[in-house]
């Protein structure tokens, strides 16, 4: 990895640890004991007991909080320029790899660091964060929409961790797959299906058309007879999730590419595009 997560192991452990527990060492109970509120820094005048949310060893109050944060440390750096220093790196790795639902994909390429960026869309201007990947490339990615995934209480109890766990997995075993065919429909000047929009490496997605990717993932499990919540989710240098079992990570990779529908799309309509509620309550008695 690069220099800045060697600075967030040397300065930071705290933080770190808690990036681990999320993400690999899911049930050591050390670690969960070490990553609570007591072992949490104050923040702009925040105490561990007032916190609502702690994101990188740091607490806040409300998810406003959360985003003046980012805007924060996004406005001291320059486009293209990394972000430095192991609390603000910190603090957006565990945000990111956390709460963001397509880190996974995003980050495949390798982890190396964060920047910034400023992406077009819609007739507008935006600035935003980027994760600089070993792969070279520049990948957009939104704390705003990383902040309105954060948890609340009812969350925590609708979605268990380990199904969290192993659909964060599932995206980092066929991000390659979908980063391809992101790569294949760029080069050949690809409009956006829904608005009819000119893509740009800034402006596309890769969506899941017809069956989306948890409709997906829901019926290789079912067809598999695999139940989703004991299934073992290890990770890559703590920071990308992937399956233990290497054999159903190829059976599930073969899958998809034999099943998956794949388009690339302008985001903002990509945001708009409705998911399909999946019962994932009946695969539970799987064995």
């Amino acid at each position: 990895m690069g220099s800045q997560i060697e600075e967030l192991v040397s300065d930071r452990w705290d933080s770190v640890l808690l990036i681990l527990v999320r993400h690999d060492s899911w049930n050591c109970p050390a670690a969960q004991g070490y990553a609570n509120l007591s072992a949490v820094s104050s923040i702009g005048g925040v105490m561990p007991s007032e916190a609502k949310y702690t994101i990188g060893g740091e607490a806040f109050v409300s998810k406003d909080k959360i985003k003046v944060r980012c805007r924060e440390i996004r406005d001291e750096v320059p486009d293209g320029d990394p972000v430095a220093g192991s609390a603000k790196v910190s603090f957006l790795l565990d945000l990111f790899s956390t709460w963001h639902d397509e880190w996974d994909e995003k980050s495949a390429g390798g982890f190396v660091g964060f920047t910034t960026m400023t992406v077009r869309a819609n007739g507008k201007e935006t600035r935003c964060f980027a994760i600089r990947t070993a792969d070279g490339d520049l990948i957009d990615i939104s704390f705003t929409h990383a902040v309105r995934l954060i948890e609340t209480a009812r969350t925590v109890a609708l979605v268990p961790q380990a199904l969290r766990d192993c659909r964060n997995a599932a995206r980092v075993e066929i991000a390659r797959q979908t980063m391809n065919y992101r790569a294949t429909e760029l080069s050949a000047g690809t409009r956006c299906s829904v608005t009819g929009q000119q893509l740009t490496a800034s402006n596309c997605a890769v969506d899941h058309q017809g069956q989306g990717f948890d409709e997906l993932l829901f019926a290789f499990c079912r067809l598999r007879s695999i139940n989703p919540l004991r299934v073992q989710v290890g990770s890559v240098n703590g920071v990308q999730a992937r399956f233990v079992d290497r054999a159903l990570a190829q059976d599930w990779r073969s899958y998809h590419q034999q099943h998956a529908q794949l388009r690339l799309v302008e985001k903002t309509a990509n945001l708009r595009i409705p998911k399909a509620r999946i019962s994932w309550d009946t695969l539970t008695t799987a064995t």
